[in-house]
């Protein structure tokens, strides 16, 4: 194999951990990515869904496999002129790398974005009235959730 093709393969192996990362956050599974509203409607929060965290899996995966693989100090392009060719390929635990990173910088994406939808939430009740049982709710609910949630609230002025 060629530098750029153990890339790729490596790229790949991250965006399988990023699908892993998918099974674990708040959509349980494969959605596509989408749009949150704020309850005042003032911004939006997107959800990176599946496709994001393939995408963040695959890049932190190349990445740490980059700066910190065997291959970190081979010239991937601008040695068209060379005689020498060498072939590489892709270790057990380059894989597994790949695959643990994929995880990691997924997940790292999705609390970001979950960390979002609870500032919305805790922004939103701040101004609400609404009794032990709403925090309760809020409190166990998924970040999405909890922004509905916090939306449906009643107005604390009389």
């Amino acid at each position: 194999m060629q530098a750029w093709q153990v890339g790729l393969s490596i790229a790949a192996f991250g965006a399988v951990g990023g699908i892993g990362s998918a099974l674990l956050s708040e959509d349980r599974g494969f959605v596509f990515p989408y749009p949150v509203r704020s309850p005042g409607n003032s911004h939006t929060i997107y959800r990176p869904g599946l496709l994001g965290q393939m995408l963040v899996g695959a890049i932190a995966a190349f990445a740490s496999w980059g700066l910190y693989g065997p291959l970190s100090g081979a010239a991937i392009l601008g040695d068209e002129g060379n005689p020498y060719r060498f072939s590489y390929g892709v270790t057990a635990s380059g894989v597994a790398g790949a695959l643990l990173v994929g995880v990691g910088g997924a997940k790292w994406l999705a609390n970001h974005v979950d960390k979002q939808l609870y500032q919305e939430a805790a922004t939103t009740a701040a101004g609400k009235a609404g009794g032990p049982g709403d925090v309760r709710r809020m409190g166990n609910a998924m970040p999405s959730e909890a922004v509905a949630l916090a939306a449906e609230l009643p107005d604390s002025s009389p």
